[in-house]
This record gives structure tokens, sequence and C-alpha cells, in this order.
């Protein structure tokens, strides 16, 4: 098989040739998707009951991962890439050459690097190790990385304090209190970025509330934002599809692990995370991250409606007040707290019955 042969076809000639041809490959990057490749899956079950720490955890994971990887034969990958390479040609009018497997180990050999500096101590090292490699052949991994387009959908944010009147005490933390923004899986001590969920319940479920001593707020978006998408596609992929999933698994993993020990000043299961959103924030126009709540008992990677969004805050070197430029984005409702006794879905539904046209500032 070479690019010849494929170069002219139609995307969904392509994608017929990959089910045909590409068989292993096509299963697995499905089965992947779907979370029933259970040594695999998420949420990463078995990592509550390791030993050792998290350097440990990430290379064993990585080693199983490429096991599985090993079982596809040398002919089907070459296949893969010729597809791609085919494919970018003919609709997007460039010539870029692909190898998964080589992307799979550059990926991993990056998250082993940034890890390992960190824990030596080396913040600098660690963030340049994983910016070389999202950077190296023109940002390749920046343009691959899984994508969710979001616009207009229903995003919800929760403050626990009552009868919360002012839409901005339910935006992000107000730069003169940035001493006040601690350490959050996608973003570090001192940076008040904004985070948002899917549904109310997850909202609530991210802030620790269990009572209805909160108020809460609804958020659209007024055009297209654009984040990298860390969670599981819960519908069937295209080809690009499935090469952006089997290639960033390993970093969904290395993102998406239950932190183990939740009142420590120092969460490990962060450190990828944290430098993934600075590398997004200082060289893509991504406005962000969509990734899945590990607050559930049992998270679901694949339904939106337990995903968390967290928006990078541009021109954050304000001495006070709120960013601008990210409420232009976004539109809200008033806010709103429970009634007595009102459970989470009776304040949803009262959260979307409301105008959601105001401006957030």
């Amino acid at each position: 098989m070479t690019q010849d042969n494929i170069y002219g076809k139609k995307p969904e000639e392509i994608d017929q040739l990959l089910r045909k041809l590409g068989y292993a490959f096509d299963n697995f990057a499905n089965d992947l998707a779907r979370g029933v490749i259970i040594p695999l899956a998420p949420p990463f079950k078995d990592y509550d009951t390791y030993n050792g720490n998290l350097i440990g955890y990430y290379q064993q994971f990585f080693d199983k991962y490429l096991h599985y990887l090993d079982q596809i034969d040398a002919q089907t990958w070459l296949f893969i890439n010729c597809a791609i390479e085919a494919y970018i040609e003919k609709h997007r009018h460039i010539k870029v050459s692909f190898n998964l497997l080589q992307e799979v180990n550059e990926l991993i050999d990056a998250i082993m690097g940034g890890i390992t500096a960190y824990f030596n101590g080396l913040l600098s090292e660690a963030y340049q190790v994983m910016e070389k490699a999202f950077l190296r052949k023109e940002k390749h991994l920046l343009q691959l990385i899984p994508q969710i387009v979001y616009q207009g959908g229903s995003l919800y944010r929760v403050r626990g304090k009552c009868n919360i009147k002012d839409s901005k005490e339910l935006f992000h933390t107000p730069f003169e209190l940035r001493s006040k923004c601690g350490s959050y899986r996608y973003s570090i001590v001192g940076y008040p970025s904004l985070y948002v969920a899917g549904s109310l319940d997850t909202a609530l479920k991210e802030t620790r509330i269990t009572d209805t001593n909160y108020s809460a707020i609804r958020f659209a978006t007024r055009g297209v934002i654009q984040c990298a998408d860390l969670s599981l596609p819960n519908a069937d992929l295209t080809l690009w599809e499935r090469y952006a999933l089997v290639l960033f698994y390993p970093l969904i993993m290395a993102c998406g692990l239950k932190v183990k020990n939740d009142k420590d000043p120092f969460k490990p299961e962060y450190v990828i995370p944290q430098i993934l959103f600075q590398i997004i924030s200082q060289h893509s126009p991504l406005m962000g991250v969509s990734y899945t709540s590990t607050r559930y008992s049992k998270p679901d990677f694949r339904d939106s409606l337990q995903r968390n969004f967290v928006f990078r805050v541009p021109k954050a070197t304000q001495a006070q007040g709120y960013s601008k430029e990210l409420a232009d984005l976004l539109t809200c409702t008033e806010p709103l707290s429970p009634d007595v006794n009102e459970d989470v879905m009776e304040v949803s539904k009262r959260l979307l019955k409301k105008d959601c046209n105001n401006s957030v500032l």
C-alpha cells in the first residue's frame, strides 16, 4: 500500500479502505473510544491500589499500551500513515509525514521526561521537555490534538454561598484576589482560570457541595469556542479521529487520573495537565481544555454531562477586575439559589428556563 493508491479518493472511500485493510487498527481505536479494553479503560481504577509513585504507574501503563499497539502488524501501520498523509495533502494541500507508532513513543517520552524532571525539582525543564515535543514539526502535536467545538450549549458554575445577585461573583476570581487562586488540575497557583461544567450536577460535585447552600449560574457561548478534548468521543469516529485518539490516549490517561490524596498540598496527578494547559495557552489559539470529571463514583469519559471545561483568562496581568476578552465570549443567566429541599434536577430546570442573554460583566 502506497500513498498513490489512496490519493484522489474521497474521505468516505479512504474510511472504507481503512475498515477493510486496517481492520486491526480500526477495531482497536473504536474499542478504546468505547472503553471496552478493560486494562486500558478509564477511570483507570488500578491506580487506586498501585503502590509505587506516579512515575512508576505511568511507565507500567505506557508499557501495557505499547504492547497492544505491537499486536497490530506493520502493513496496517503503513496503510494508516499513508492514508493520513494522502488525506492531509488532498484536503489541506500540505505534505506532512506521519508515523503513528513513532509519534506515540515521542509523546510518551515527553510525558515521562516531564514528570521525571518535575519530581527532581526541575520545573522549567519539565515544561521545556513537553513544550519541545508539542512544537516540533511546526506544532505537529498541537495540530493533531483532539478538539471539541462548543457553540451555544449550557455551561454551569456554582459557589457555596446563597443568594448571590451579581453574575461577576460566579465568573473567574478577580485579578486583585489572585492570591486566593490555588493549584487545580489545569491551572497553577495564582492564575484565575475559569472552570465550568457540562451539567449542574457536575459543577456541584467539582466544588464538593452536598447541600442547598449555593448559588448557580448558566453560561452560554456567544460564538464558537474550541478546546483541546481529553474525554472520549461518544459518536462514530472518522479516520482522522481514530488516528488522533490512538496517538493521544497516553495523554488522556496522564491527565485523567483521580487524585489519591485530595487534602495534600501537592497533587502529582496535576503536573502533566498543568504543563499541557500552559503549552496550549502559549502556543495555540485554543481557549482551554475539556475533560471528564473524576468526582463521580463511576466517571464516564463519554458522557457530555460529566465534562468540565477550563478556559484560559486573557490579559491576566491586570491589577484588578476581570477579563473582558473572556467575558465577551460568554452570555449568562442571572444567578439563582435552590429553594428549601429543591433537588439538583429542579434547579437545573429553573436555570434552563431563565434567559441566558445577559452580559457577564
